[in-house]
């Protein structure tokens, strides 16, 4: 309903069809270094987010021995988080793109995971790490979404966030895959919580 309201403006560009505009957004994205960067990081962190999101499930269940409900109520403490992170994401930056939050909540994100594997909490101790994990995630999706639109040429976008989606979307394919493929290779929850932790070290560096 509230969509009608939204005035009518210019087509940002009307030249091109698919096969073009896929072409010129992806030379977009390799020609400015800041743009490329902030799709790779932003494909890394949905990759790491969708192994932890389903990991997490299982060490929850099988390591702490908690009961779905309160397996899947860490998920929700997540989720608070990274709407309390967003928030401090936007008052942090002020009037500018702060990207210097990525790299120190890539850290935060990382000593989470590792403690975590090493502590095994019980179930509050699990609520604090997964809200702590949804605020780290607040503060680096915030300021990586808002270089996307920043460093990518009016003209060109929209072509370039969508391109970014979809290198998103196979970075969460892969994530969700990975669970699946650590698990049938023997990998305990919390080595696969290392895992994460060795691949969150590795994206931030």
């Amino acid at each position: 309903m509230y969509a009608h309201r939204i005035p009518p403006v210019a087509a940002a560009r009307t030249e091109g069809n698919l096969v073009e505009t896929i072409r010129s957004s992806w030379q977009t994205i390799r020609s400015e270094r800041v743009l490329g960067l902030a799709v790779a990081g932003s494909v890394t962190y949905w990759t790491i987010a969708s192994l932890l999101g389903q990991d997490i499930l299982v060490y929850a269940r099988t390591v702490l021995g908690l009961s779905d409900t309160a397996s899947v109520a860490s998920l929700g403490a997540f989720g608070l988080g990274v709407g309390l992170g967003s928030l401090l994401a936007g008052k942090l930056s002020g009037e500018k793109v702060e990207y210097g939050l990525i790299p120190l909540d890539d850290v935060l994100m990382d000593l989470v995971s590792a403690l975590l594997a090493l502590l095994s909490p019980g179930f509050i101790g699990l609520l604090v790490s997964m809200s702590s994990l949804g605020i780290a995630s607040g503060l680096i999706v915030v300021p990586i979404n808002a270089l996307l639109q920043w460093r990518a040429p009016a003209d060109r976008r929209g072509g370039v966030i969508a391109l970014a989606n979809v290198f998103v979307f196979g970075g969460v394919l892969v994530g969700s895959l990975s669970v699946t493929l650590l698990a049938q290779l023997s990998f305990s929850p919390e080595l696969i919580l290392s895992v994460a932790s060795l691949a969150i070290l590795l994206g931030t560096i």
